[in-house]
Order: C-alpha cells, then sequence, then structure tokens
C-alpha cells in the first residue's frame, strides 16, 4: 500500500502518525515536482528553455517520486515485519 500512496501502509496499520508525515513529505514532493515541471513548461514555452530541459526535468522527478514510494514501501515492510512502532490501535494484526 505504501508503494502506491506513501504513509498510506502505516495509516491503515493504525500507525496514524507515522503515516500521515509520511503522506505529508509525500504531497510535499509531488507539490514541489508539479510547481517545478510547471516553472520548466513555461520556460519552454516562452522559449527561455529547451525542450530538453522538460525531459530531463521529468525524468528526474519522477525517479525521486518513484524511489520515494519505493523506500517508503520498504520501510513500511521493515516495520511491520519486525514490529519496530508498536501498535497502538488495540487490534492485532
Amino acid at each position: 500500500m505504501s508503494i502506491a500512496l506513501p504513509g498510506w501502509g502505516h495509516l491503515y496499520l493504525g500507525r496514524r502518525i507515522l503515516g500521515a508525515s509520511e503522506l505529508a513529505v509525500g504531497l510535499l514532493l509531488f507539490g514541489w515536482a508539479l510547481a517545478r515541471l510547471g516553472l520548466v513548461f513555461m520556460s519552454v514555452l516562452d522559449e527561455r528553455a529547451q525542450t530538453l530541459d522538460l525531459v530531463w526535468t521529468c525524468l528526474f522527478w519522477a525517479l525521486v517520486l518513484v524511489g520515494y514510494s519505493v523506500a517508503d514501501g520498504a520501510f513500511t515492510l521493515i516495520v511491520s515485519r519486525r514490529r519496530l512502532v508498536p501498535d497502538t490501535s488495540g487490534s492485532r494484526h
């Protein structure tokens, strides 16, 4: 679940603070990527930047976002298997 949406796995497991913080970081990265892509796209339209700059920006942010999602998924898996963060929801999984 965390690979699809960072923080979602922890939210599912009842770890609200950890899940919400990871979700917030993921959304901030996504917002930053959209803002940066918008700026580069406008520069390309105004012919202040080359089209290749837009391609490199898209590639960079795609790698950042996918890397963050995969790292969060691995972190969630490790934490849930080793129970490094106590389950405070009161239910057992």
